[in-house]
């Protein structure tokens, strides 16, 4: 049998206060307008790289990889650019510009 694949993606998870508040403004605001269902707080994230389907057995070489390269936690600011992707029902929040930080 073949090694089931996982979507993997590199991200970062916002403190608590502006995960909630980017869920409460698609739970209200954009929610309508792309059809598809609010993100729960937990899941609010900002995505650096998607990776895509990947063996099963990267997922644990990557997360140390990164654990080893990962010093600090960076500091930015995000300019923002909003948009919807109505046939998956996905309204997105992006970077406008890329912060030097995250490059």
């Amino acid at each position: 049998m073949a090694d089931p694949k996982l979507r993997l993606f590199f991200a970062l998870w916002p403190d608590p206060q502006p995960r909630a508040s980017l869920a409460d403004a698609g739970a209200s605001a954009w929610q309508s307008r792309s059809g598809g269902r609010a993100t729960t707080p937990d899941n609010v994230h900002l995505t650096l790289a998607f990776l895509g389907a990947q063996p099963r057995d990267s997922a644990t070489e990557l997360s140390r990889a990164v654990q080893a390269r990962s010093t600090r936690r960076p500091s930015y600011s995000l300019s923002t650019s909003i948009g919807c992707w109505r046939k998956n029902a996905i309204a997105w929040l992006g970077a406008s510009e890329i912060p030097p930080a995250l490059a």
